[in-house]
């Protein structure tokens, strides 16, 4: 190996490192998430740890939220309904998988919440008639 390769190689491979970090720079720090309920037309509120991260005035709905660590909760109402909860838990965001190159990433993701992800099919809510 000349000098000329052997620095390629050593370029390419610091880059590597560099760039596969973490999800944080591969993935959209927030997701677009929606509600539906049966019947439509109801009010949620999205909580995660007690604060609110989301609203729909009227499902079906969408709404953006920052990934996390923690599960959240959608609170829906409607009139002649009893006011109903669904929950969504969190997941490993696939992406941070590219922290195996590069271990301090995980640290950059978990501080972040990139480390984790939402399951992105509609949150749905059956509501019962009061």
């Amino acid at each position: 190996m000349t000098f000329n390769s052997i620095s390629r190689f050593v370029f390419g491979f610091a880059l590597l490192l560099a760039v596969a970090g973490c999800a944080t720079m591969f993935s959209d720090h927030k997701q677009t998430l929606s509600v539906a309920t049966d019947p439509s037309g109801a009010r949620c509120t999205v909580m995660r740890n007690s604060g609110v991260v989301g609203r729909v005035d009227s499902t079906p709905g969408s709404f953006s939220i920052s990934r996390g660590m923690h599960d959240i909760v959608a609170s829906c109402d409607k009139n002649g309904y009893a006011p109903t909860k669904a929950y969504r838990e969190t997941g490993f965001n696939k992406v941070s998988l590219w922290n195996l190159l590069n271990g301090f990433g995980f640290i950059i993701d978990f501080a972040t919440g990139d480390l984790f992800e939402y399951d992105t099919t509609p949150i749905f809510v059956g509501m019962k008639a009061n």
